[in-house]
């Protein structure tokens, strides 16, 4: 039972294209693997199979989710425990592609990684540095639209040319794609007096009634 929860994450994680928690999460049924010549019994999505044929290939899925996600540091570990495995049962030739697979992972986190087109294998780009908001909220009496200023405040402070959108109407749709940065917050819980909406938004650009979507440097979006 635990591995078919294991196995219908890792397809959800894969159907919405989260490829670095898909790796993580099967990545739970290939430690409880070992590498001896076991017969496993087919099942789910698996064929009968020996225990370390099937351990390697979620070793080899694993690490190729890992490859998709950008997170190649994870995908390291996998890397050395299956080039052991290849060099005590002398599988040289699978060898030697795992470590030019993992060559491949050191240059990426070092240098740069493929650009979005295919068509020009030049169209690379610095790795991206990890980054995030943490927002932190302390008693509970204080009402989501105040938490929501907090947030407004620290968005448009690191954004001071982002707009603020206060509604989230389908005209904004077009602003996705737009070069300006935006910003669209909202609580999205009853009604919010208009007497605070006033103090939250009283510096911000007039667009519409409520501010969370933001589009950083570069176009990408945060939701």
């Amino acid at each position: 039972m635990y591995i078919r929860y294991v196995n219908k994450l890792h397809e959800l994680h894969m159907v919405a294209n989260n490829y670095a928690e898909a790796g993580l999460t099967l990545q739970l049924y290939a430690k409880s693997l070992g590498w001896s010549d076991k017969l496993l019994p087919a099942g789910l999505s698996y064929t009968e199979q020996k225990e370390r044929d099937r351990k390697e290939m979620l070793y080899r899925q694993i690490i190729n989710s890992f490859d998709k996600g950008k997170v190649w540091e994870y995908a390291l570990p996998l890397c050395k425990d299956l080039a052991e495995y290849y060099e005590q049962n002398f599988e040289y030739k699978k060898l030697g592609d795992l470590l030019k697979q993992k060559a491949s992972f050191y240059m990426k986190i070092m240098e740069a990684v493929p650009g979005e087109n295919p068509d020009n294998p030049e169209d690379f780009y610095p790795r991206q540095e990890p980054a995030y908001y943490r927002v932190t909220y302390y008693g509970k009496s204080f009402p989501l639209f105040v938490r929501l200023a907090t947030i407004i405040n620290h968005l448009s402070a690191e954004f001071p040319l982002a707009q603020i959108i206060r509604n989230n109407n389908p005209e904004n749709e077009a602003l996705k794609d737009g070069d300006q940065q935006c910003i669209l917050g909202y609580h999205g819980a009853g009604k919010q007096p208009s007497m605070y909406l006033e103090k939250i938004f009283k510096n911000a650009p007039e667009v519409g009634i409520e501010p969370v979507t933001t589009r950083l440097p570069g176009g990408r979006l945060i939701h």
